[in-house]
């Protein structure tokens, strides 16, 4: 419930921030065709080869962020990111993601996650995601202010700022999120900063349901997502897709992009959702899932599975949404 309030509140809040300025056509307006160039020359340099992983960081922090000065920044970073990238915020483009990106980062967020846990070849994602003993779950100490784990001020502010822009990138449709992450989706190895923009854009996600019609090109950079290298990527593709797609069929036929999933927490993910769209076509989608099942899958999973594609058989068809 704390979690909800807190989602709600700052959702509302990311909005009006972003909003409540555009129309107002002071003199102290930036310059879009002079931000928009410096934005070119910034992403350039973050997208080549060299720099992928490793953006210079353009501001310094110094100071930690508090519950006290959680607003004023909050609302001092939309205007510094309204300023970076020449307009106000809302369906940003990858390469504004990159500057934005430049301007927050810190080399922390480079760090590669270890992959192995006490043997085990691979780390689970749920271990990777998972809080630490007596902590808050990172998007409470993010959304009060209160960081308990994070003490670098500029992972903070990284934080802050990106749980914003996930706010309002949820908020105006969702259909930009793949170019939030653009960068790093084709990395296998997962980074520090892989799992906060995976928390915030998470989070962001959860309340906010505008969905509408992806266009094609949209449609066919989340199917990009559900192939991703990035395992985490292609868990917050699984997770949000719902929420950008107004169309169950459209669901059904995303989550078959899984069907091939080495993951099995992302494998098991996937065939639950398919069961929740409750329409009786999801019964065949289920069993093509159910074919693919290999020796990694426990049989007690592969049972309920079964007893999901027996309830299926009893769902309504999607035909009956255009009755």
């Amino acid at each position: 419930m704390r979690l909800g309030v807190f989602r709600v509140y700052f959702i509302c809040g990311a909005l009006l921030l972003i909003g409540c300025d555009k129309n107002d056509e002071r003199s102290s307006k930036p310059d879009a065709s002079r931000s928009n160039s410096s934005i070119s020359e910034t992403a350039q340099s973050i997208h080549s080869p060299s720099n992928l992983r490793s953006p210079k960081r353009i501001r310094d922090a110094t100071t930690s962020i508090t519950v006290e000065s959680l607003p004023s920044i909050r609302l001092k970073f939309i205007k510094e990111i309204e300023g970076l990238i020449g307009r106000h915020v809302a369906d940003l483009t990858s390469e504004e993601w990159g500057a934005i990106k430049q301007h927050y980062w810190t080399p922390t967020l480079n760090q590669v996650i270890p992959q192995t846990k006490g043997g085990v070849s691979q780390l689970a994602i749920g271990d990777m995601l998972a809080t630490e003993s007596g902590k808050e779950p990172l998007i409470v100490q993010v959304a009060t202010g209160k960081f308990t784990n994070i003490s670098a001020p500029a992972e903070q502010e990284f934080l802050v700022a990106t749980h914003l822009l996930a706010m309002a990138t949820a908020g105006q449709g969702g259909a930009s999120l793949p170019e939030a992450i653009a960068n790093r989706v084709d990395d296998p190895h997962v980074t520090r900063g892989d799992l906060f923009m995976f928390e915030v854009f998470s989070d962001a996600f959860v309340e906010v349901s505008n969905r509408k019609q992806l266009s094609q090109a949209s449609r066919g950079k989340w199917q990009q997502l559900a192939a991703c290298p990035n395992r985490l990527y292609r868990l917050l593709a699984l997770r949000t897709f719902s929420h950008v797609q107004s169309e169950p069929k459209d669901w059904l036929a995303f989550y078959r992009n899984y069907i091939n999933e080495t993951d099995p927490e992302i494998f098991k993910e996937a065939t639950s959702l398919v069961s929740q769209t409750s329409f009786l076509e999801a019964r065949d989608v289920l069993l093509e899932f159910r074919n693919r099942c290999n020796k990694s899958i426990e049989p007690t999973f592969i049972d309920d599975l079964d007893l999901s594609i027996e309830w299926l058989k009893r769902q309504p068809s999607l035909d009956t949404l255009t009755k």
